[in-house]
């Protein structure tokens, strides 16, 4: 994907945006939120970037993908702040060498994974994830590169308050194209 038509993946459908205000019911919201942005990921990965985000399945089934998606994420939230943890009271410099590997080249794939396949499995899958990231090394560069320029694009916008959803929403569109041109599922 290039860098514009992600900044333009919003508005393919903006009204898409207007999801963002799910954060405002208390407790559910969130899991509402999390499961749209999980709709949005498999949306593009299943090849459907060009109609914009997602239509909202519903309340319930919206609110289910994202519960599920947290419960889910927890071992791999577990295993980072355990691998994190135990390298930095090794050495502080390995810790910072380890979370700046797992920040940039374990995270960003695994969830896209996780948010994928629906299974816990599927964020310890590192021979796949890392396969991804460095079987098109450079690829992979380019795509945190452009959601880098995402942020700060978006980070400007959210001064009209625009760009507060699409950073929200639209976050993971580099990587989840990413993931679809690296997994099979082009």
């Amino acid at each position: 994907m290039k860098f514009g038509e992600g900044i333009k993946y919003s508005w393919i459908r903006p009204k898409g945006l207007t999801n963002i205000f799910w954060i405002l019911v208390p407790i559910l919201g969130l899991f509402i939120l999390i499961g749209y942005i999980v709709d949005v990921v498999n949306s593009i990965v299943s090849g459907q970037k060009e109609q914009g985000l997602p239509v909202f399945r519903g309340f319930g089934e919206t609110l289910s993908e994202g519960f599920m998606y947290f419960i889910r994420a927890i071992p791999l939230i577990f295993a980072v702040m355990a691998v994190a943890g135990i390298s930095a009271m090794i050495n502080d410099s390995l810790g910072a060498i380890v979370n700046l590997l797992l920040t940039f080249f374990y995270i960003p794939i695994a969830t896209i994974n996780l948010m994928v396949k629906k299974k816990v499995s599927a964020t310890f899958e590192f021979k796949n994830i890392f396969g991804m990231v460095f079987q098109n090394f450079v690829g992979y560069i380019s795509t945190l590169i452009k959601t880098m320029g995402f942020f700060l694009v978006t980070g400007v916008l959210s001064l009209v308050f625009v760009g507060i959803p699409m950073q929200l929403l639209a976050t993971n569109v580099y990587i989840a194209d990413f993931y679809r041109e690296n997994s099979g599922n082009k």
